[in-house]
């Protein structure tokens, strides 16, 4: 059997079927067995009560001395780092089976310790096997650990095989224990019970973030084959570098025990755009080397769901397998234009996306009539001459964007935006005045602070200043922009965002947006 606590270090495993596009949707399949022994043989009660505050159910089989000394130790390990277990061993003068159906009724999570045998039917009446089915009913999060030659396991016996074929999809992220340390294995638990725990927490009615808001959140979804180390680390850096400036996107990136097709189905649902990293087997229909890109150019297809292009290799992308190649030439047709991630760094292609992701935000922001009215939003103006100035004014917008207050980011002072911002400030129910120092400085640029600012007070909106700077109002180098400064905000009270946090500027904002 392999080696159990390998130093070999890697994030886990994550293994793929073949499948459709309709995979992405479909829900796990039901089971057929009939009879059902042990703890199934209890119906299953839908219950209203309060539920125990939950703990992390550990299952496995225990007939070997290896299997329990490595389920004790990572119970330990879990506890350690103040995680609530319950591994069910048997207790003297209690009936086993109605101790195993009261761990699993008061689980959220289940780890599935996979060695060789694990699921097998022996009909002994409170085996992994009946543990699996039983969590699998009850919606619990189940979370695979590999510890066997073959995932899923193939345990002796039809019916343990064809159950966790069904239950343990190749589509389930799981940890591989055999390549991995206690300690690794711990970790990535760990990692998965935070944010199922977390996911639990909202289900049930308590406070999110401001980033959780129940409002949908419209973002770039960004597609790419990750089964090489070096791609996944390139997207992410992308990721990481969009982030910064501002820009919603969302990366399937499943956390062990979750189903990769339902994530990338639910990222999906929310995208505005998608960005296909346009690797050699992009779009393959060869999952185990494509992941879900075939999927995912499906259905941005059918849903006309706008694609960025980023050329990292053969355009368009040349699958091994003659759907995918058939699919890239349909999507990728010659005359769209990619960005070119071969000539350009990471800091460059995120800059591109940044833009075009701007000018589709705006376009698409409902600025011409439709259905006889037109859109009312947030005017946000700044001076965007920084690099610190331009991300406050962009984590700004996303912040309110999440709470549900519809925003416009004017830009212009940038020739390339001064059409579209002005269609921006005639559409808007106020201006938010982000007044650094500079705010309001007179550039002789007819879509400047000090024009946004004037056209603001001329037509009546409602202007609400956020103090950035050491004096207010803001005293820019010149005399126009002082005087007219002067002249607007002596009578205006501002929000202090130098003592404030982001979040909480924000949430003062919706407070006035909600009265507008």
């Amino acid at each position: 059997s392999p080696k159990v606590g390998s130093p070999k270090v890697g994030s886990p495993k994550v293994q793929f079927q073949e499948f459709q596009f309709q995979d992405i949707q479909a829900g796990l399949p039901e089971l057929n067995e009939t009879s059902p022994r042990g703890i199934l043989a209890t119906p299953i009660v839908q219950e209203t009560a309060p539920r125990h505050g939950g703990h992390l159910y550990l299952s496995g089989r225990f007939n070997t001395e290896r299997k329990f000394w490595y389920m004790h130790k990572m119970k330990g390990l879990l506890e350690k780092n103040d995680i609530p277990t319950f591994l069910c061993e048997p207790v003297p003068g209690k009936d086993i089976v109605e101790v195993t159906k009261d761990g699993l009724d008061k689980a959220k999570v289940m780890v599935a310790f996979c060695f060789d045998d694990y699921g097998e039917h022996t009909g002994a009446g409170f085996e992994t096997y009946d543990e699996l089915r039983y969590a699998h009913e009850k919606k619990i999060k189940i979370l695979p650990v590999k510890l066997g030659d073959v995932y899923p396991p193939e345990p002796p016996g039809r019916a343990g095989q064809k159950q966790n074929a069904s239950i343990l999809k190749e589509s389930i992220v799981y940890v591989d224990g055999t390549t991995k340390s206690l300690e690794q294995v711990e970790a990535e638990i760990r990692r998965s019970w935070n944010k199922f725990t977390k996911q639990h927490r909202h289900d049930e009615g308590e406070p999110r973030d401001i980033g959780d808001m129940g409002v949908v959140r419209k973002h770039i979804y960004l597609s790419g084959c990750f089964h090489k180390d070096l791609q996944k680390r390139y997207v992410r850096s992308v990721k990481r570098l969009l982030d910064s400036h501002g820009t919603p996107t969302f990366l399937c990136d499943p956390v062990p025990g979750e189903d990769v097709h339902e994530v990338a189905a639910d990222g999906l649902a929310a995208a505005r755009l998608m960005v296909a990293f346009c690797s050699e087997t992009y779009g393959g229909s060869s999952s185990r080397d494509s992941g879900t890109s075939f999927a995912e150019m499906k259905y941005a297809f059918e849903k006309k769901l706008k694609v960025i292009p980023i050329k990292l290799g053969t355009f368009p992308p040349r699958p091994p397998d003659k759907e995918g190649q058939a699919q890239n030439a349909l999507v990728f047709k010659e005359s769209m234009q990619a960005v070119d991630g071969q000539t350009m760094d990471e800091y460059e292609v995120a800059d591109e996306i940044h833009k075009i992701w701007l000018k589709f935000a705006q376009d698409a922001g409902g600025l011409q009539e439709e259905a006889g009215f037109r859109r009312r939003h947030l005017y946000l103006s700044g001076r965007f001459n920084s690099d610190h100035k331009f991300w406050y004014v962009q984590r700004m917008k996303y912040l309110l964007d999440a709470m549900g207050v519809p925003t416009f980011v004017g830009q212009g002072e940038d020739v390339g935006h001064r059409e579209l911002a002005m269609q921006g400030l005639q559409n808007a129910n106020a201006l938010v005045a982000f007044c650094f120092e500079d705010y309001g400085e007179y550039t002789g640029s007819e879509g400047d602070s000090f024009g946004e600012l004037k056209y603001a007070s001329e037509n009546s909106l409602r202007i609400i200043p956020i103090k950035l700077g050491h004096r207010y109002p803001p005293e820019p180098p010149d005399v126009h922009g002082r005087k007219q400064n002067a002249e607007i905000f002596k009578r205006i009270l501002y929000i202090d965002g130098k003592k404030m946090e982001e979040r909480d500027v924000a949430a003062e904002i919706q407070k006035i947006w909600g009265k507008l």
